[in-house]
C-alpha cells in the first residue's frame, strides 16, 4: 500500500502532468486504490445537468457513465456539498447500483470556485461498514489535490 503522504505527492503530479483527463482521472483513481487497497475507485465529474465518469478501476465499468446531478447518492454529495458514506447501500432507496458486489460506499466532493462541486470520488467496498472517519478525511485530501483536474478543457 501507498502511504497516504506519497499518494497525495503522486496525485498533484499526476494533475500537473499533461495528459487528457480521462487518462489523469483513471491514474488518481488506480493511487486511490492502491493507497488503502478500497474496492473499486471511480472519479466523475459534475456539470450543471450531469455527473459523468471520468476514470475508474477495476474490471468493469460503472453501470451509470452519466445521470442527473439530481440522481443517485452522489446526487445528494453535489447538493449538500459534503462527503457521505453508506454502510450499507441495499438499505438505502437513493443508491444507483455501479458495481454488482457493492455493499458500503463512500462519495466525496471535488469543489472548485466558490464551493461548487466540481467532481466526486466514489469508493466502492464489498464489505459493510468499510470506511471510517480517517478514510474520509484522506479522500477529502485526495478531492483538494485533484481539484484541478476538473478546469481541464473538455470538461465543464
Amino acid at each position: 500500500m501507498i502511504e497516504d503522504q506519497s499518494a497525495l505527492d503522486e496525485i498533484g503530479s499526476v494533475v500537473a502532468g499533461n495528459g487528457q483527463a480521462s487518462a489523469i482521472a483513471k491514474r488518481i483513481a488506480q493511487v486511490i486504490r492502491q493507497s488503502r487497497a478500497y474496492g473499486s475507485v471511480s472519479i466523475y465529474a459534475v456539470t450543471e445537468t450531469e455527473i459523468v465518469a471520468l476514470g475508474w478501476t477495476g474490471i468493469e465499468e460503472p453501470a451509470h457513465m452519466r445521470f442527473a446531478v439530481t440522481k443517485g447518492l452522489t446526487g445528494v454529495v453535489v447538493k449538500q456539498r459534503a462527503p457521505l458514506v453508506i454502510g450499507n447501500v441495499s438499505k438505502d432507496s437513493r443508491y444507483l447500483v455501479a458495481y454488482t458486489k457493492t455493499r458500503a460506499e463512500m462519495i466525496v466532493p471535488a469543489l472548485g470556485v466558490g464551493g461548487v462541486v466540481v467532481g466526486t470520488i466514489n469508493i466502492d467496498s464489498e464489505r459493510e461498514n468499510a470506511f471510517s472517519e480517517k478514510d474520509v478525511r484522506f479522500v477529502e485530501q485526495c478531492a483538494q489535490k485533484m481539484a484541478p483536474l476538473f478546469r481541464m478543457p473538455g470538461i465543464s
